[in-house]
């Protein structure tokens, strides 16, 4: 009875070595073909580039002090960012908002229109 109990697990062991081997042999197969691979992505990208569809502010000029509203309307945006350019060209304050929306902004008692 022993040697039929350990018979059975020899044939067990056997089988196991050889699927693990199989399953080895198709992995390293695939690696080296690369056509067998299937590339999904995990983020779906826009089709089509962002566009910013309209601006506009609801006055044609502010004066410093002057409250305004600035509206907007975008396609194919993820994120849409406003930024303040100061008079030194460079990036101000910013605001994460919606694609399409609108705000209000306060125009600075130090600013000018010139």
């Amino acid at each position: 009875m022993n040697t039929r109990r350990t018979g059975l697990l020899f044939t067990i062991v056997v089988l196991v070595m050889m699927a693990g081997a199989l399953l080895l042999s198709s992995l390293s197969a695939a690696e080296n073909e690369a056509d067998q691979f299937v590339y999904l992505p995990i983020v779906q990208k826009p089709w089509l580039p962002p566009q910013i569809i309209t601006f506009t502010a609801n006055v044609e000029i502010a004066n410093p002090g002057d409250t305004i509203e600035l509206s907007w309307i975008t396609q194919n945006s993820v994120t849409t960012t406003l930024y303040h350019l100061l008079p030194t060209g460079q990036f101000g304050s910013f605001w994460y908002v919606a694609p399409t929306g609108s705000m209000t902004y306060t125009i600075s008692d130090r600013s000018r229109n010139s």
